[in-house]
């Protein structure tokens, strides 16, 4: 008689803790899918990992690397991972290039100088200040991961809930403190 309050608590917690993972297995199996293709077509790229985050270098840096609390300057374009980058999916940039091929306006004045962002700040999406960890000035690279290291299964502007996410991005500077 004890074992069903168990059995039935025990399917709940699976029920309500699984929800954050919903795809992840196949998010994952997707973005290591798109990364081996990249590998198999471009054998000059590098990749290296933290976990299921994933960085795919297509441009060597050169210098010193940014530490996990370091500062590291940057022009990106975001995207929601779908199997690859397209303008359709872009939900932010500073770059001009790619803005002007989406039909965006930029304003502000990072789209001109870059965007700083500070790695120890834990509000920075937890995929993107791990998958910066380590870059170089001149690095262009690209930063994978599943929803989970990104906004999760909340709505985060033109992001859909659980989404996995693409940055496309080109280090500038660096700064380790």
């Amino acid at each position: 008689m004890k074992r069903i309050p168990a059995l039935i608590a025990a399917v709940i917690l699976a029920v309500c803790c699984g929800k954050d993972d919903a795809g992840y297995p196949s998010q994952v199996a997707n973005i290591n899918k798109y990364i081996d293709s990249q590998l198999e077509s471009n054998p000059e790229y590098t990749v290296e990992r933290d976990g299921d985050i994933a960085r795919l270098t297509v441009v060597q840096g050169e210098g010193t690397p940014v530490k996990a609390d370091g500062l590291v300057k940057i022009f990106y374009a975001g995207y929601v991972f779908s199997g690859g980058v397209s303008s359709s999916n872009l939900f932010a940039t500073n770059q001009q290039d790619i803005a002007k091929s989406a039909v965006w306006v930029l304003t502000g004045v990072d789209y001109e100088s870059g965007t700083v962002l500070d790695l120890s700040d834990k509000s920075l999406v937890e995929g993107l200040r791990k998958g910066l960890k380590g870059v170089k000035p001149g690095e262009e690279c690209y930063i994978l991961f599943p929803a989970r290291y990104g906004n999760g299964n909340k709505i985060a502007g033109t992001i859909p809930a659980g989404s996995p996410l693409i940055y496309r991005i080109w280090v500038i500077d660096i700064e380790n403190e």
